[in-house]
């Protein structure tokens, strides 16, 4: 008799068991799944970095900086930010531009004189380095 009363049991205990717990999990609320609104941060997504003021950067290589009086001049051409501007110190030139970085590192500088194409640059964050115009430069 034990042996039917332990196969009677058991398995009204494990149904009863089963059915309450398949109950309980498909009664409790669902979490939100509401998109995040324009300008506001998604809390998955880890913060990524849009804006570069205050660092500056520096090419890895020597070009040349103007004219010396032994001839072309070398040292390191240099990319300072400051709010939403960039200045880029190239040869013996300094241009000042507006630019936008998206969160992938992708920046588009646009020079204030109007003149010229904007420059496509890419930012990556681990290396903290910029390729621009196909030169890349370092964080100071």
């Amino acid at each position: 008799m034990k042996t039917t009363i332990r196969t009677t049991i058991l398995p009204l205990v494990l149904g009863f068991l089963t059915l309450e717990t398949c109950c309980l999990a498909a009664s409790d609320p669902p979490a939100p799944t509401r998109a995040p609104a324009a300008g506001e941060k998604d809390p998955a997504q880890p913060p990524a970095t849009t804006n570069l003021a205050g660092m500056t950067f520096v090419s890895v290589e020597k070009r040349e900086v103007g004219l010396g009086p032994k001839g072309p001049a070398m040292g390191y051409w240099q990319l300072s930010f400051s709010g939403q501007t960039v200045s880029w110190r190239h040869s013996d030139v300094s241009e000042a531009m507006s630019y936008a970085m998206a969160a992938d590192g992708t920046i588009e500088a646009k020079r204030t004189s109007g003149r010229g194409n904007p420059i496509k640059a890419k930012y990556d964050a681990a290396k903290k380095e910029i390729v621009w115009e196909n030169l890349t430069y370092k964080a100071k």
